[in-house]
């Protein structure tokens, strides 16, 4: 009858190998259910810098609007003051009515 001594290296040896192959299968399990979300975030990680790009060039756009909306309020601002510090510049030009802008309404011109 064999001791229980010389069993134990057979029983340590097989415990290993069994936690092996459980700790190989669950990593492949692991990567089975990972490995399906990687291409996907690989080829949108492709695709990134255009899409930087492309909202590089959408934000130097809407600087571009936003400095030439405010050059024009600018120039708003001015003519508005302008008017106020001489109210005869409302009434003249080419189509302007000799009379002070509200009489004109009342006068037909």
């Amino acid at each position: 009858m064999p001791s229980v001594s010389a069993a134990i290296p057979y029983v340590t040896f097989t415990a290993y190998t069994t936690m092996t192959i459980f700790f190989v299968l669950m990593i492949v399990v692991v990567l089975q259910v990972l490995l399906p979300g990687v291409r996907p975030a690989l080829e949108a990680a492709k695709r990134l810098p255009s899409v930087v790009k492309t909202v590089s060039e959408t934000l130097t756009q809407s600087q571009g609007t936003l400095t030439l909306a405010n050059q024009t309020l600018l120039q708003a601002q001015g003519v508005m003051a302008e008017m106020q510090q001489n109210p005869l510049l409302v009434g003249s030009g080419a189509n302007a009515s000799s009379a002070p802008i509200g009489l004109g309404f009342f006068r037909g011109g």
